[in-house]
């Protein structure tokens, strides 16, 4: 059998050998629950972009990451993605910093406008087929120049005080539950308005996340105060606050999202910088293996209901005392991220 290199194009291209055929489309709520959705900011009352026929093959063609076809797909769209990504950040790279803030403003009024006043701006994109890929690839200029420019504006003082305060205010307006002020505005992650709407958001956690890490690498002891009142807040905040489901598709829910990721930054640098400390040493390196298995195994040695009713609890990703929890397992991540790192440059590794 001889293997043509059309053959080799159409397998890299469509995820199969053969010329591309209508397929049914992806059934996302068969492999997924309600809550793994809300977790990947998904609806599954609206993943297609249109139930109206289309002529054009590629909107037939499921680009899930749930099937081998699909992940060569989603491979092969990520070099348009990747490409797009490096082009705005060389965009952010060109800007000074005033036309950066020009800019961002100009972009989240136009959308607010633009959502108004041109239907076809609310037009569904899908992500699980390879038109609706293809048709965001451009979308990623947009997100990789805001998280650039985050980063370049949290050297600004004023800032990421700014972006806290902001966050701060969509926190309380999805507590208290008011809807009828611009935080309560619903930004869909399926269109065009709703994707850059998005990704202007991301210049406050940037700049947030950005902040914090550089801090608290050079203050150890700041950083073990901050994560110890942010266990001790868990246990004290009220039982509505922290049952509180905190909605991805809205505005206020998408700037509250900005303090966990703080919070998260905080766990992240403690495990960082605990392995500094201890990581420079193969004595260390054990230490924290040993202890990393040991954890592992601690739930089959110790009979405790109150450690197995932890273990076996739901972390639902848009409650509140979940993502507070969630963070404090970011110190672990962070550890172990520097441990395998660490081996890998060994002679071991």
């Amino acid at each position: 059998m001889t293997i043509k290199t059309a053959d080799i194009w159409r397998l890299y291209l469509f995820g199969s050998s053969k010329p591309p055929q209508k397929e049914e489309p992806f059934q996302i709520q068969r492999y997924y629950s309600k809550s793994e959705l809300d977790e990947l900011e998904l609806d599954s009352d609206s993943i297609h972009a249109s139930q109206k026929p289309q002529k054009n093959i590629l909107n037939y063609l499921n680009t899930d990451w749930d099937t081998g076809r699909g992940s060569l797909r989603n491979s092969e769209i990520g070099l348009f993605d990747a490409f797009f990504s490096s082009l705005g950040n060389g965009i952010s790279a060109l800007c000074p910093d005033y036309l950066k803030i020009a800019l961002s403003i100009k972009v989240v009024l136009t959308s607010l406008l633009m959502d108004n006043k041109f239907d076809f701006m609310k037009h569904k994109i899908s992500i699980n087929n390879f038109a609706g890929r293809l048709i965001r690839s451009p979308l990623h200029i947009f997100d990789s120049f805001f998280a650039v420019t985050g980063q370049t504006l949290s050297k600004m003082p004023f800032f990421t005080p700014l972006g806290f305060l902001i966050s701060g205010f969509g926190l309380f307006n999805s507590f208290k539950n008011k809807n009828n002020n611009i935080f309560s505005t619903e930004i869909h992650y399926d269109n065009f308005i709703g994707t850059i709407l998005r990704t202007t958001i991301h210049q406050f956690s940037s700049s947030i996340t950005n902040n914090i890490n550089n801090c608290l690498k050079k203050n150890f002891l700041l950083n073990i105060i901050l994560a110890s009142l942010s266990v001790i807040g868990i246990k004290l905040i009220p039982e509505d606050f922290k049952n509180h489901k905190i909605n991805w598709k809205s505005l206020d829910g998408l700037l509250a999202q900005n303090l966990f990721h703080a919070n998260d930054a905080i766990f992240a640098s403690l495990g960082t910088n605990i392995f500094k400390r201890i990581g420079d040493s193969w004595i260390g390196l054990a230490s924290i293996f040993t202890s990393g298995l040991g954890l592992s195994l601690l739930p089959g040695f110790i009979e405790s209901d109150k450690l197995n009713k932890f273990l076996n609890s739901e972390l639902i990703f848009t409650r509140v005392d979940s993502k507070l929890l969630r963070a404090v397992t970011h110190s672990l991540d962070s550890l172990i991220f520097n441990l395998g790192t660490k081996v890998g440059q060994s002679r071991v590794g």
